[in-house]
């Protein structure tokens, strides 16, 4: 007997979204796992966003442990009849002694290890976690939600190292390409998942993207 070829494909809809911003966003602070919250200006900019998702557009909605993380999907979820589920793999990458201060400041210290991540080398931040640790939890992560929620709309709230990994880990992308994707505060990227093949469908796109192709 012959498939019925009208059938719909199986599908694993992966939204990213990074939080909004915050104070050190705009004075560009490297973050890490430093608790910052969102702007007054960016929680009013995520309710705006959030005006236009409505029920059924996701199936669940996971955020880092994260404040700015949380604060954002706290907001997006409201909109979509979804209770977040926070998930410490999201959080960002411990930048240790290097959180709460500017490359520039970093620079003018002439920090040999700063210098060498600048250079592309995979150095670990003084009192920090490596590269490999964010993608051995990413790849953790995204083997459970992949196996717990099949053709399913996925939404994860999370920072931009862990979202950039993901890509990378989605798409079988070298760590060392991790700086080479922009990944602006409240952007959304959304990667497909069918039997055998990903697919990038955007990437560092805005909220008017979300909302026409989501369900697509």
């Amino acid at each position: 007997m012959m498939a019925d070829s009208s059938a719909s494909p199986q599908i694993t809809k992966l939204i990213l979204i990074r939080h909004g911003e915050t104070a050190w966003n705009r004075q560009r602070r490297y973050q890490g796992l430093s608790d910052t919250s969102l702007t007054v200006a960016s929680r009013r900019k995520m309710r705006q966003l959030a005006q236009g998702l409505r029920p059924g557009m996701a199936d669940i909605l996971f955020t880092s442990a994260l404040k700015r993380a949380k604060e954002s999907g706290v907001i997006l979820a409201r909109s979509l009849g979804l209770n977040p589920v926070a998930d410490e793999r999201l959080n960002e990458l411990d930048l240790g002694d290097w959180e709460g201060k500017t490359a520039g400041e970093l620079m003018q210290k002439a920090d040999k290890r700063y210098l060498k991540w600048m250079s592309g080398e995979w150095v670990t931040p003084p009192n920090g976690e490596s590269v490999q640790s964010l993608r051995k939890r990413i790849r953790d992560f995204l083997k459970d939600i992949l196996g717990d929620h099949p053709n399913k709309n996925i939404i994860a709230v999370s920072h931009a190292g862990p979202l950039r990994m993901i890509l990378l880990e989605a798409l079988k992308i070298p760590s060392k390409h991790i700086f080479q994707y922009r990944i602006d505060p409240g952007s959304v990227t959304i990667i497909n998942f069918y039997p055998g093949t990903v697919e990038l469908q955007s990437l560092n796109n805005n909220f008017a993207f979300f909302e026409m192709r989501v369900g697509q």
